[in-house]
């Protein structure tokens, strides 16, 4: 696999993580901004939109009781 296919795959992956993330993150309430980040060193990032304050302590809540499904 060639160095650009490579980086082609790692960037679908990050796309379809943040896709996912998003839809999840969604069904469970929260609006958030997620995004697939460049690559680097051949791995797959996202990164999030900043959150406020109270978006944040929901999101950190939620989390500790995990999923509502």
């Amino acid at each position: 696999m060639s160095h650009r296919d490579a980086e082609s795959d790692v960037r679908r992956i990050a796309a379809q993580l943040a896709h996912e993330l998003r839809e999840t993150f969604a069904a469970q309430g929260y609006a958030l901004d997620v995004m697939a980040a460049p690559p680097m060193g051949g791995r797959a990032y996202v990164e999030f939109a900043p959150l406020n304050e109270d978006m944040a302590r929901r999101l950190i809540d939620g989390l500790r009781r995990g999923p509502t499904t």
